[in-house]
């Protein structure tokens, strides 16, 4: 090699042990800034594909909700009939009451 190479006058003037470490740490650099870049972009699809899943979760929750709410009413109003064609009181304290316990 030339004497007037870079990388030879580097070592001669700081030390083989110094420019060693100084390429170790530039590689070592290097190797983060990919695996940041890496994880960021798989951290992002992880991101959207999970809002997009919520989203789904949350239609699927008020339509299950809602059913339940539907299938509430049905059976107080299924009860109340049959408890007004045998002529038993009505509890009106406990139908007031799950209104209640919803807000």
């Amino acid at each position: 090699m030339d004497s007037n190479h870079p990388i030879l006058s580097l070592i001669s003037e700081l030390g083989f042990p110094i420019v060693t470490t100084l390429a170790v740490a530039g590689g070592m650099w290097f190797v983060v800034k990919w695996l940041m870049t890496t994880l960021e972009r798989d951290i992002s699809a992880v991101q959207e594909k999970l809002g997009r899943t919520q989203e789904e979760q949350y239609t699927i929750l008020v339509k299950l909700i809602d059913r339940v709410r539907a299938l509430e009413d049905g059976i107080t109003r299924v009860e109340m009939i049959t408890r007004t064609a045998y002529g038993l009181n009505q509890e009106w304290g406990r139908v007031g009451r799950a209104n209640k316990d919803e807000e």
